[in-house]
């Protein structure tokens, strides 16, 4: 099945809810605590997308966990990382946020950024026929609003 996400910002106005917030908010967001006042510029769940100052969501999928690439994300200049209660390994000079369930985790994160939100969502799903879909919304909302839309598909 085909997972993406379309981000229509460079038509609709951005949110910056999430962006630039300190550590022990997105910790409290996620009840946890951390005293950390270092501000999270960025959010990942690749690690190839992570950039400075970034959170890094260390989940487990089919072929790769995101566990293994922690030592690479802090190279990278992510300042924290969500990981699962079990990891036991280093923390590579980060903040690691225990989770019992790391999607959950930016599950409920997503929750508290899009609910802070003031604009309106338009999310395409499905695994036939996003594309078509996307371009259609895209061509409507274009006729009021500037801008390009911009879409990622992960496989």
């Amino acid at each position: 099945m085909v997972k993406g996400v379309c981000n229509l910002a460079g038509i609709l106005p951005q949110s910056d809810s999430m962006k630039d917030r300190p550590l022990y908010e997105i910790a409290s967001s996620l009840g946890l605590n951390s005293r950390k006042k270092i501000e999270i510029a960025h959010f990942a769940i690749d690690s190839r997308a992570v950039e400075k100052k970034g959170l890094f969501f260390a989940l487990k999928g089919e072929r790769a966990d995101g566990h293994q690439f922690l030592e690479e994300v802090a190279n990278k200049g992510a300042l924290a990382a969500v990981v699962s209660y079990e990891y036991t390994g280093p923390s590579f000079g980060m903040e690691l946020l225990r989770v019992k369930d790391v999607v959950g985790s930016l599950q409920n994160l997503a929750k508290v950024a899009m609910q802070s939100r003031k604009e309106k969502v338009v999310v395409i799903t499905g695994s036939m026929g996003k594309t078509t879909v996307k371009e259609f919304v895209a061509t409507i909302l274009t006729s009021k609003y500037r801008g390009q839309p911009n879409c990622a598909v992960w496989r």
